[in-house]
């Protein structure tokens, strides 16, 4: 993928595996809390400083692109995720992650 290029699968999945329970949830959704984009603007992906972290929820992604399978930088922007570098990438996530309401 170029530097200029982002543009990832966003679409809901059919199975996911839950780790605690060690079950499989066959429900077609999204299964992650929160989707994390990254964007490379240096030469060197080494180095951390060269990446720009976009932070979006899935309960975003679910209520303005339910149907979506992939997303582009501008369309991702028009989300308005949360803007992180590396080191506060955690703590992105984490502001972020808010529970999604079950059907």
């Amino acid at each position: 993928m170029s530097k200029k290029t982002l543009g990832r699968r966003i679409a809901p999945q059919k199975y996911a595996w839950d780790a605690e329970t060690d079950a499989t949830d066959y429900e077609e959704k999204r299964h992650a809390d929160v989707y994390v984009f990254c964007e490379l603007h240096g030469d060197d992906p080494l180095d951390t400083a060269g990446w720009t972290f976009y932070v979006v929820s899935t309960a975003v992604l679910d209520q303005r692109l339910p149907n979506q399978k992939s997303i582009g930088v501008k369309p991702l922007r028009n989300l308005d995720p949360t803007i992180s570098t590396y080191a506060d990438l955690k703590q992105s996530i984490e502001c972020v992650n808010v529970p999604r309401q079950e059907a």
